[in-house]
C-alpha cells in the first residue's frame, strides 16, 4: 500500500497506525465489522472490501466497518496479544459506559495472516500452544521478570473473547504456509 504522498508503506510508517479504526462515525446500534489485513499488506489493501460492505444498503443498515492495522512483521503471538489489547482499548473508547449493544457482537474478517489473528480471538488454546513452542518446561518454571512473565502469559494463554460473535476467514493458512519457513 501507499500513503497519501504516494510513498510505499514501510514497517516504520505503520507503527503509529496500530489500532482499530472506523470508516465512519461510531453508531452504538450497528454491529462492528473489523477487517484485518494480511501479511505484506495494510488497511488500504482491503479498502475495496470495505467499500463493498458499506455500499450495500441492507448491510449498511445493520453494520459499521472498521479496520485493524498492525505490524505484520512481528511474530504472530505478539500480534495476537496486541490485537486483543487494541480491541479492548477500542471498546473502552467507543463504549465507556459499557452499555452499547454493538460492541458485544463484533464480526471479524481476516485476510490471510489477519485470519490467524482473528482465530486467536475465538479459540481457547490453553497449555497446548505453550507445549508446542516450549516443550516440557512448564509456565510456572519460567524464571523471568514479572513484566516478561505477563507478556508470555498474554501471548501463550489467550482466552476467547465473548464479544466476537462471528469470524469470516479469507485465504487464511490455517495449517501454516510454506513461506513461514523462509
Amino acid at each position: 500500500g501507499f500513503n497519501e504522498k504516494g510513498e510505499r508503506f514501510s514497517h516504520e510508517s505503520m507503527v503509529p497506525m496500530i489500532g482499530v479504526y472506523p470508516t465512519g462515525p461510531y453508531d452504538p446500534l450497528k454491529i462492528p465489522v473489523i477487517i484485518i489485513h494480511g501479511l505484506w499488506s495494510n488497511p488500504l489493501d482491503v479498502m475495496p472490501l470495505a467499500n463493498e460492505i458499506r455500499g450495500d444498503p441492507v448491510i449498511r443498515e445493520r453494520y459499521q466497518v472498521c479496520f485493524y492495522a498492525y505490524e505484520a512483521e512481528n511474530p504472530i503471538l505478539q500480534n495476537a496479544a496486541r490485537f486483543r489489547k487494541e480491541l479492548g482499548d477500542w471498546r473502552k473508547r467507543v463504549d465507556p459506559e459499557d452499555d452499547d449493544p454493538a460492541p458485544r457482537n463484533v464480526v471479524l474478517i481476516g485476510h490471510s495472516m489477519g485470519g490467524l489473528l482473528a482465530k486467536f480471538m475465538i479459540k481457547d488454546v490453553g497449555a497446548r500452544l505453550w507445549r508446542v513452542h516450549r516443550g516440557t518446561t512448564s509456565f510456572e518454571e519460567v524464571d523471568a521478570a514479572p513484566d516478561d512473565k505477563r507478556r508470555l502469559e498474554n501471548e501463550y494463554f489467550p482466552e476467547s473473547l465473548p464479544d466476537v460473535k462471528r469470524v469470516i476467514f479469507m485465504a487464511t493458512p490455517h495449517l501454516g504456509s510454506e513461506r513461514a519457513g523462509g
